[in-house]
């Protein structure tokens, strides 16, 4: 998928209202990081679906979609609150903006590897560089919400948090789950239509 720029800023846009909606002050975010979330993919694979120049934000708006429709088949008793699920999903993965640059080696391009990650100095996992990313912009997260993004991309032999998260980490790992299995199923029609690879 490519995005123009026209619809890249767009979606920034639309992201940084919806957050602002929320009482979201999204001044230092924008200001630290407001082009490489305009520009950051969600992968650095091509056959994820999510390695176009875009994706991080643009996802972020399937994957709130996912998890607000799944929030409303649990019974009434177990259901999030939705501006909770909002704010998770739009800000899960900001710390991938700071992770990727576009990969110019020709042999791994050839082989669907569109990005590379960056030279960071630290080995901060996603979701650790994305909680640090929101307490240095004065993003503040409950525990719950916490508990969510630090869920989210916590390995999957953590059974710890398998365990015992919480039912909204829960629902926001199933959906972006979800969302992810989505994005590679049409990522795989993409190729086949267009004898890519």
């Amino acid at each position: 998928m490519i995005l123009t720029e026209e619809q890249k800023t767009q979606n920034l846009s639309y992201w940084i209202t919806g957050l602002n909606q929320m009482g979201i002050d999204t001044e230092c975010i924008i200001e630290k990081y407001g082009n490489l979330l305009l520009n950051a993919p969600l992968s650095e694979q091509f056959n994820t679906g999510a390695a176009y120049e875009g994706a991080l934000i643009d996802k972020s708006f399937r994957f709130s979609k996912i998890a607000k429709h799944m929030n409303k088949i649990l019974p009434a008793e177990l259901q999030q609150d939705e501006n909770k699920i909002i704010k998770i999903c739009l800000l899960a993965s900001v710390g991938k903006a700071a992770m990727f640059v576009p990969c110019k080696e020709k042999w791994k391009n050839d082989r669907g590897i569109l990005w590379d990650f960056t030279d960071r100095t630290t080995a901060l996992r996603t979701n650790q560089l994305t909680l640090f990313i929101l307490s240095q912009c004065g993003i503040v997260l409950d525990e719950m919400e916490y508990e969510a993004i630090d869920n989210l991309y916590s390995l999957d032999d953590d059974k710890y948090m398998k365990e015992f998260s919480g039912i909204l980490a829960s629902l926001v790992r199933m959906a972006y789950r979800f969302m992810w299995e989505e994005s590679k199923k049409l990522s795989k029609l993409s190729i086949k239509n267009n004898n890519m690879f």
